[in-house]
């Protein structure tokens, strides 16, 4: 019996449990994670990028002053 549970088999056992908690740890983690991602990506489904909001903001300026100057002939 003391054959089984020799020193080389004691440690892989108490390895092979500590490394299941780790992955199942990280794989709880993980989830967690994903389900945050996932409401954070769905609540910004509607929000136009910020970039193409500026942009279009830009144009639309441009527009203003190059219309106003054909208005008042400058």
């Amino acid at each position: 019996m003391n054959d089984f549970f020799s020193a080389s088999t004691a440690t892989f056992f108490y390895f092979l449990v500590a490394g299941s908690a780790i992955v199942y740890l990280i794989l709880k983690f993980d989830k967690q994670n994903r389900k945050k991602l996932n409401k954070v990506l769905t609540q910004a489904q509607d929000v136009q990028p910020m970039y193409m909001k500026k942009a279009a903001e830009n144009k639309l300026q441009t527009l203003k002053i190059a219309s106003n100057n054909k208005k008042t002939g400058l």
